[in-house]
């Protein structure tokens, strides 16, 4: 009972076992013991498997995913003829049972509402026997472990499958992909806005937000289409699940609430083009939540992106929107504006004009005019407007090596507390005071992959100082500081605020710009500066050998080796770690020529080997000096990467050791995620902080990724503690 018939086997003095369960023609004679009569049985074998979604393409169920009942599979035997149905139960799973030895195939109903996924072959567990391919008994035992013997797989369906006696094949799986959605609205931003020649302004930002509030008005019967995130092309409805779309392109309605949503689309990258309503003026267009790229007439939005598609977007499209396997991107938004003209007012009666006595002076001082104060020039590092600097004097680089405050050790050129300090007269040598320190607001962001993203908020700054960054102790975590006209503060220990635990250097002067990197490959940032040539820095580059860089060519003095007094700059560079700490004078490590004025100096690690060397940046073109040697080369690149206006930013945005370049336009990020230095659907955009802000960039939780800050001039405050 149970088994299925194998068959027989005459034995040792032979017969007919032609029939099945059946042995005749035995001769037995006096006294004869006949043996080995054999009938053979076959244990039943199964097949089962389980039918699930699956969002990452793996086909493997995970926590995030889950099974599948009510589906439709079916058994057929090798002439493909359906022997057996069945349904999947609450978890997903099927099993067909009591089956014969044999060839079979097993074929799921695709189930309504999912994009068909992979279909991997499963496995064999077990069996007591072989089969010739006729169906007859060999003999012999299989090994009972694993056998990946399962056949082929097509759509939907598991081919060929070879069942051995009493063997369970299992796993012969059905994944599927659930549908991805896309969401928005349409709406009217504010009131009606009057303009003197009733069309919108130029610069929209800056009396509308694009943000739907409760005083905004939804707008019916707008008609959207879902495009292809990339090119532009149309999306066709055959692309999406059946059911959902009229045959040509997708194009969906806005509702009464102005909501629109595109349902039933599989993974990719998608576009969403708006038909403009009539009557309104364009508003700011805003992309949801999974990012994207909206298309404002406010907006510089990188041309290379806007070429490659198909048609023109006219400041009505929201584009490279990623949307993932059962992911839904909502809020993406485009906003409209009315607008009339302002009505005209009666001209107001010019009152006399009675002049004051001559000699008088006007005791408020002249309207709309404020005195600047002394020492608080304009923080905003300057972007160039016109290339070249023909007629002015040259412009170099001064790298010198700090080590957290000890340069290749504690000796050095050791000088008077008050003689080195004297320059910064704001920085008391008795006491390490700071006035105005607290003028310098620094938002940094780090993504913790437990609990998201997590931000830190301090104040360490003064008025006209530009932001620094680096891991200047070594420790794997980067320290903020800032330059201002020569003057280096760094937040050494890390707490967020100036204390006296934290290191002051001179180095360069009002003219020049700060660059921070790992100059000798010790693992703590140093400091350089770029900006007007120094006394002595034609002879110092004469023999400059350049950074200790492995693919650094050039042959003079050590590469890691401080030059002689003769050798280097008149300057020196001045240091002093602690309140407590001595201070101390060393010569510049590094002298380069490599950039012109009106040029934005850059400093990474471009090839992954611990060394830092520098670049320029104008007008989004990038010099990188690859080999470390100081000056332009073969081996040299030159990238494009940004427009007129960006401010460059350099990080390991990726966490491969080797840094990515980067830029910020006005609050805009776009970080050239995959290295390969070219603006494509791959980089990184994203919005954060806006046009006062200052970018700058570190890894601030020690996870090896580099991540944004923001740095900008606020009002004095009286908490100076590090705010979290």
């Amino acid at each position: 009972v149970g088994l299925f018939h194998g068959g027989q086997r005459a034995g040792s003095k032979g017969g007919d076992d032609s029939l099945a369960d059946l042995i005749t023609a035995i001769n037995v004679g006096a006294g004869e013991t006949l043996i080995d009569y054999n009938f053979c049985e076959f244990p039943p074998s199964s097949l089962s498997g389980m039918v699930h979604t699956d969002i990452d393409n793996d086909c493997v169920l995970d926590a995030n995913e889950r099974p599948i009942a009510g589906v439709t599979v079916e058994l057929l035997d090798a002439s493909g003829n359906v022997i057996a149905t069945t349904l999947t139960d609450a978890e997903g799973r099927y099993e067909f049972t009591n089956l014969r030895p044999g060839t079979y195939s097993v074929r799921e109903i695709q189930p309504a509402g999912y994009f068909d996924g992979g279909d991997p072959t499963g496995r064999a567990v077990g069996g007591a026997g072989a089969l010739t391919q006729n169906g007859g008994l060999l003999g012999g035992q299989l090994d009972g472990g694993l056998d990946n013997v399962g056949g082929s797989t097509d759509n939907d369906q598991h081919s060929g499958i070879a069942i051995r006696p009493g063997q369970r094949h299992v796993d012969y799986n059905f994944c599927e992909i659930p549908p991805a959605s896309l969401a928005g609205r349409v709406f009217q931003d504010g009131d009606v806005l009057q303009t003197p020649g009733g069309l919108a302004p130029a610069d929209l930002r800056s009396v509308r937000d694009g943000k739907f509030t409760s005083d905004d008005k939804p707008i019916a019967g707008v008609t959207l289409e879902l495009r292809n995130g990339i090119n532009g092309d149309p999306i066709d409805a055959s692309q999406a699940l059946p059911g959902y779309y009229a045959d040509g392109n997708i194009r969906v309605v806005t509702d009464a609430n102005g909501n629109y949503e595109f349902l039933g689309l599989p993974p990719g990258n998608y576009a969403v083009y708006q038909i403009h309503p009539d009557s309104y003026a364009d508003g700011l267009d805003t992309p949801g939540t999974t990012n994207g790229i909206a298309i404002n007439p406010s907006d510089n939005v990188d041309q290379q992106i806007v070429r490659r598609l198909s048609q023109d977007p006219a400041d009505d499209a929201i584009i490279l929107i990623p949307l993932g396997a059962g992911q839904r991107s909502a809020e993406n938004n485009f906003s409209e504006i009315l607008v009339e003209k302002t009505p005209s007012i009666p001209p107001t009666p010019i009152p006399p004009n009675y002049l004051p006595p001559r000699g008088s002076t006007p005791t408020g001082g002249v309207p709309g005019l404020s005195t600047p104060q002394v020492g608080s020039p304009n923080m905003t590092i300057p972007v160039p407007s016109s290339v070249g600097g023909g007629g002015m004097r040259g412009y170099t680089w001064h790298l010198s090596v700090v080590n957290a405050g000890n340069p290749r050790g504690e000796v050095g050129a050791n000088f008077g507390g008050a003689v080195v300090l004297q320059p910064a007269a704001f920085l008391s040598p008795q006491d390490w005071a700071l006035a105005q320190m607290q003028t310098g607001q620094w938002t940094l962001v780090s993504d913790d992959a437990e609990n998201g993203p997590k931000s830190k908020r301090f104040h360490f700054g003064m008025p006209g100082a530009i932001p620094i960054s680096g891991d200047f102790n070594g420790d794997g975590l980067e320290e903020i500081g800032v330059f201002y006209q020569g003057r280096w503060f760094v937040d050494l220990n890390g707490n967020g605020r100036w204390d006296e635990e934290d290191l002051w250097a001179k180095l360069g002067g009002k003219d020049d710009l700060p660059v921070t990197g790992d100059w000798d490959g010790d693992g703590k940032d140093d400091i350089g500066t770029f900006g007007p040539e120094w006394s002595g820095d034609a002879r110092a580059i004469a023999v400059e050998p350049g950074l200790p860089d492995p693919f650094n060519m050039r042959v003079a003095r050590p590469k890691n080796f401080p030059p002689k007094p003769a050798d280097a700059p008149d300057e020196l560079r001045l240091l002093k770690r602690s309140a407590k700490g001595s201070p101390r004078a060393d010569v510049i490590d590094h002298v380069f020529r490599y950039g012109t004025d009106g040029d934005i100096p850059v400093a990474g690690d471009w090839n992954g080997d611990g060394i830092s060397t520098i670049g320029i940046f104008r007008n989004g073109k990038w010099h990188l000096d690859m080999d470390g040697d100081g000056q332009w080369s073969r081996a040299d690149v030159i990238v494009y990467f940004g427009e007129p206006g960006d401010r460059p930013v350099v990080g390991d945005f990726n966490g491969d050791g080797i840094d990515e370049i980067g830029f910020f336009r006005a609050g805009q990020w776009t970080l050239d995620i995959d290295g390969d230095r070219e603006l494509t659907a791959h980089d990184r955009v994203f919005q954060y902080g806006d046009a006062h802000d200052l970018p700058i960039v570190g890894d601030w939780d020690g996870d090896g990724v580099d991540e944004p800050g923001l740095y900008r001039e606020v009002r004095q405050h009286g908490d100076h503690q590090a705010r979290n």
